[in-house]
This record gives C-alpha cells, structure tokens and sequence, in this order.
C-alpha cells in the first residue's frame, strides 16, 4: 500500500466522523471527539503513514474545552495519550489504526477530565509550569534549600543544558562531578523547599514575579519574604533565578529585570524595595526542573523492587567484565541510601584492554579501580564509591564485612581463594556473585552462593577442581593466546561476552536484593559451535567438598 492510499483510507475513516483536511506540512485532520458527553476538539497529524512515529494530538481549543489544568497534556497542548512502542499500529491496516488512536484519545481524555484527575496532575505539576526552559536538578531530594549553582553547558548541536546542583565550592559529591563538564559556565541560583506538594493556582502558570510571589504564598505562607529576601540578595549579578521543590516537583522562575534597574547601585534595602513594590513590573521566565539524582536514575526503573542501595558491596575486579558491572550495580542502587560500592583491583589499563573495555584511551596508564571510580562519579552524581587498588587477598576484611562480593576477575586461581576464605566463616559473611567467561568468550557463567548454608554449594561444587567445564564441546579452545615478552597472556573474543557475563552478574545482585537467587547457577552460550546446553540449575552441595563441608550444617 503505499503512502497516498494509505492517506485516503485513514481520511475516508474520519471524515465519517466529523473531521476534515487540515493544513500543515505532514497529513492531518481537524475535527472533535466526545468525552462524557463534551466535545472536545483537536487536531491528528500523521508525520509517518507507516507508524514508526505515533500521531500527533493536540487540543485546538483547549481554554474553551478544558481546564488549565489537565493531566497528559504537555507544552503546546499536545496530548500525551501514548508512548512510543505501547501503541503499535498496523501500517497495512492505516483505517483501523487511526482510529485506534480516537479510542486512546479519548480514554487518556476521559482520565483527564475525571473528579480524579487532581491526582494525576499533581503527579506530573512541573509539565503544567509550561517552562520555557528545563533545569536538570543535580540534587538529592532531601538536599537542604539555599544558595546553589546553576550550570549551563554547551553542547554540540543543541540547545545548553542547565544543571542546579550545589555550590561548587562546598565539596558535595554533586558539585564536584558537574563542575568538571568542559565549558561549563557558572551562575547562581536560591533553591526553597516547601514540606508539601506544589500546586497550580487561579489563572495558570505566573507571568510577573508579582504573580509568581502571589503563587508562592499559596504554596506555604512563608515563601513570599523568604523569596524576596532571596532575590534582594547581592550575590547575584543580572542573572536572578529562583526555584521551588516540593514532594512532586521543582520549578523556578528567571527574573526579567527592566533595563533601567540594571543600571541602579545595588545596596540591599535599594534592591529590596525595587523587588517588592515593582514586582509587577518583572517578568519572568519559567523554568521547569527535570530530576537529575542518583536516587531518581535508581528508583524510576526499580520503582517498588528491592535495589542494592544501603548495602556495602565489594566488586573484586575492575577489567572487561567488572568495569560494565560496576556501572550496573551503581545504576542498581550500590553507594546510594547511605550504602558503599568499593572497587578492588590492582591492575592499570593498557592499550590492549581498550578494544572490549568500557574505559576509554583517556584512561590508558589509571588504575581500573581508580579510573571506574572517576567514571561512576561523573555517570551518577551523589555516588558512594570507593576505589582499593590492592589485591583482594589481601582486604579480606574488608570483603568479609560486606554484604555483597561480586568476583568478576574471570581468574580461576583467585576465585577458588576468595570461596575458600568466605567458606571457613560460614555460616554468616557475605553472599557472593561470581560471573566469568568459558574458552574464548564462547559462554558466560555466574554462579551465586548464599551467606547461609542453604543446601546449595559453592564455586569448588560449581567447578570441580581440575575438571573440563560441561558447556565445552570436546576440543574447543580453553587457552589463552601467548603473548610476546614483555606482555600479558590473553583470551581473543569480542565485547559481547563481558556484557553478558555483567548483565548476569546484574540480574543476580537484584534477585539477591529482593530476598532470593534461584537458580544459582545460570549459563549464556554467544559459540554454539563451541559450546552444548548447560541447564541453568541450583547447584547442590557436594558431599565432602572440601571448602563448603556436606551440605547444610
């Protein structure tokens, strides 16, 4: 079908409904549809007849059809009745398809426009600000109100990017990772935070500072003078800003100041009758907050699952393999909630790491340990971690008082020693993850083994000693390549398999997180031609092995 018949068919489909050609660069129609009894117009653009984009739905009228406001409507009226791949459309079927996207109109207007609604827009207030720019809000949420920084960071092809964080001057783990982006230029900003939830008043979003004064004593009756006192202060320079958190959200405003105002010796008693009896006199604009913390890049995605925040978690290994899952277990939670990721690793990163490596050649010559260190802080701001560029065997203690060690060395020798160390202070001490990889990347593997003695073994019942590994085919290769003097021995294979191995090192952290790890044994085959089936299983204690004894005790 091609693009014109498809038009014709979706046109045919809705000018039966009332909804005729509109003007535009992209295909679309104008009409309205009927939301408990009201009718309610928009327009439907359709800027892909083969539906890799959703259409478009805006409200033509929406002062005359709809409060100010009204939940899923976002800047320019346009409705929010669908994301991107929750709503797959049928391109072969374009009739049918647009008028599926009617039906969610109006289930997503109906929502809108219930007594329930107020929910609904409270959730999502800082959309209803209707900024004319978004501030990423680089702060914890239980940050203290007060003076802060306010980043704006230029970036290629785009428009700035604002960041409100602490005063770079203060030491704060914010601070510290924001200030390091390259041609950031520094402002100041005052931050207030209200015990409550924000809300919309009378007559929309504020205009004049006098109207935004006006919001903000609804708000709390203390924000008026506190506000003013703020924006009569001398450490600001022309640039004003001011911002509001609550329980839902943050928004500011960026003071207008008249011309003539600028030019004015600023002593404070000055400067503060200026604010306060000319306020109607300053415009603003509007500055909506998007949430940049490290609690909220945790709990969007984990939003009601157990995480790994407020552990102490020890990652033996910062190659290939560790270096991914360390940014999986700090995107996990790990050295947030008052918890501490510690990275353990001695070795230094070399040219030849760089071709499967998440470090880049920035870091050729840094400790792992030390540069994912750096990395983690940079990727998520307000992180706990610590690098240790020692050998583990030698922070045995320090293993030892976690509640999570995840080996992710790949090195046999090492492993078996951190299980026998871990094993003679059964029962209690930390559980333990190990991921590694078999042959040449031809699989991965990781194995859990529980703090108690749970009937299932360790890594010495996973691997018998001196065995063949049972996903190997017989005569695969197993054995690193020589290397020339002066180098290290290695094992060829591609990037895939040391995200693999992380991402099951990952899984397993969460599953330990939320109370439970089963199987514990779980393998990912990237060679079928070198590898057989491995069942993912528990593994059971051996009788009479001879690091985790005959099973529970």
């Amino acid at each position: 079908m091609t693009p014109g018949e498809a038009l014709a068919r979706i046109g045919e489909a809705l000018t039966g409904l009332g909804f005729t050609p509109g003007q535009g660069e992209a295909p679309g129609f104008i009409g309205a549809v009927d939301v408990g009894g009201r009718p309610v117009r928009i327009s439907v653009c359709f800027p892909c007849l083969r539906f890799s984009r959703l259409p478009s739905v805006r409200l033509t009228h929406r002062s005359e059809d709809a409060p100010d406001a009204l939940a899923h409507v976002e800047t320019g009226d346009y409705l929010c009745y669908a994301t991107q791949g929750s709503l797959v459309l049928d391109h072969h079927r374009p009739a049918e398809s647009a008028l599926a996207v009617l039906r969610e109109v109006v289930n997503t207007l109906e929502r809108s426009l219930s007594a329930g609604a107020s929910r609904e827009v409270a959730a999502e207030f800082p959309q209803h600000w209707r900024a004319g720019a978004d501030v990423h809000v680089a702060l914890p949420p239980d940050a203290p109100g007060g003076m802060a920084s306010l980043l704006t960071v230029p970036r290629l092809g785009a428009l700035p990017l604002s960041v409100l964080t602490r005063q770079l001057d203060n030491g704060g783990f914010e601070g510290g990772a924001m200030g390091r982006l390259r041609g950031a230029e520094t402002g100041r900003a005052w931050l207030v935070r209200v015990p409550g939830e924000l809300s919309l008043t009378t007559g929309g979003p504020p205009t004049t500072f006098a109207a935004f004064l006006d919001w903000a004593e609804v708000q709390d009756p203390a924000l008026r003078a506190r506000l003013l006192d703020a924006a009569s202060q001398r450490f600001f320079d022309e640039d004003v800003c001011l911002f509001v958190a609550g329980a839902n959200g943050c928004v500011g405003v960026r003071l207008r100041l008249p011309v003539l105002w600028q030019r004015c010796v600023r002593t404070k008693g000055f400067w503060a009758a200026r604010m306060r009896d000319g306020a109607a006199k300053i415009g603003v604009e509007r500055l909506r907050g998007q949430r940049m913390d490290a609690e909220h890049a945790r709990t969007r995605n984990l939003a009601g699952r157990a995480t790994l925040a407020g552990r102490l978690v020890v990652l033996v290994g910062c190659g290939a393999i560790g270096a991914q899952l360390a940014r999986y277990l700090a995107q996990s939670g790990a050295g947030s909630g008052g918890g501490r990721l510690v990275l353990v690793d001695t070795d230094v990163l070399s040219t030849g790491n760089l071709g499967r490596h998440w470090l880049g050649a920035e870091h050729v010559g840094d400790g792992k340990a030390a540069a994912v260190e750096a990395e983690l802080k940079r990727l998520s701001p307000g992180i706990a971690v610590q690098a240790v560029p020692d050998d583990a065997m030698a922070k045995l203690d320090l293993a030892c008082r976690a509640d999570l060690v995840v080996d992710a060395t790949g090195e046999e020798p090492l492993s078996r020693a951190l299980n026998h160390e871990v094993q003679v202070r059964r029962p209690g001490g930390p559980a333990m993850i190990f991921a590694w990889l078999l042959g040449q990347g031809a699989a991965a593997q990781a194995l859990f083994v529980s703090a108690s003695r749970d009937g299932r073994g360790c890594y010495a019942c996973a691997r018998p000693f001196g065995e063949r590994p049972r996903a190997l085919r017989d005569g695969a290769d197993a054995l690193p390549v020589p290397a020339a003097c002066g180098d290290a021995e290695f094992m060829p294979y591609g990037v895939a398999a040391p995200g693999v191995a992380a991402c099951l090192g990952a899984a397993m952290a969460l599953e330990w997180a939320a109370g439970e790890v089963r199987p514990s044994f779980r393998t990912v085959r990237l060679d079928h031609a070198s590898t057989r089936d491995d069942p993912d299983r528990d593994v059971a204690a051996v009788p009479g092995c001879p690091e985790c004894g005959d099973g529970p005790a």
